[in-house]
């Protein structure tokens, strides 16, 4: 587990604005908002056809934007140097979360799991929206103080959140 990575995502979740709040979305790795293109909020360079290399341009990918994004789709702002990244397949505003090593390429879940030094369990801990409870409104500041759990009991609260699921069966 990369605790360093991880508390950086926790002050990064945390220092979102209201405005960004608003458009968190963990039934989403990352949405433009078509709106955006079409008033150059997000205009596309030139240089870089998303149709082509299915990278998203940088500047789409910065903060300013109005995106539905969970966690690990704003964790692609957060670390923009990394080989994490937003990806656009071309057919939808809808975009793929991917990571990149030397070896391989991993999307959804599994970027968040080689991005962070995860277990798979771990991973869908914190990025996957099923494994969180239903009943509530997920917040950037709620799921901040989830990764922030998991930080500090080492992975321990993971496990008894799936101790506890697997209980139920």
């Amino acid at each position: 587990m990369y605790k360093k990575k991880l508390l950086k995502l926790v002050k990064g979740l945390r220092s979102l604005t209201r405005s960004q709040s608003k458009h968190f979305d963990m039934n989403t790795w990352a949405e433009i908002d078509e709106y955006d293109f079409i008033n150059g909020k997000c205009s596309l360079d030139p240089k870089i056809d998303p149709k082509e290399t299915g990278r998203f341009p940088l500047e789409c990918q910065k903060l300013s934007c109005d995106t539905a994004a969970c966690a690990l789709g704003w964790a692609t702002a957060f670390f923009p140097r990394s080989n994490l990244k937003l990806k656009f397949d071309g057919a939808s505003s809808l975009l793929d979360v991917e990571y990149t090593n030397k070896d391989s390429t991993y999307s959804d879940i599994e970027a968040g799991q080689k991005m962070f030094g995860l277990t798979h369990d771990e991973s869908n801990y914190l990025f996957n929206p099923c494994w969180y409870p239903q009943t509530i409104k997920l917040t950037p500041k709620y799921v901040a103080s989830r990764i922030e759990k998991l930080v500090e009991t080492n992975g321990q609260s993971c496990k008894r959140y799936v101790e506890k699921m697997y209980s139920y069966n």
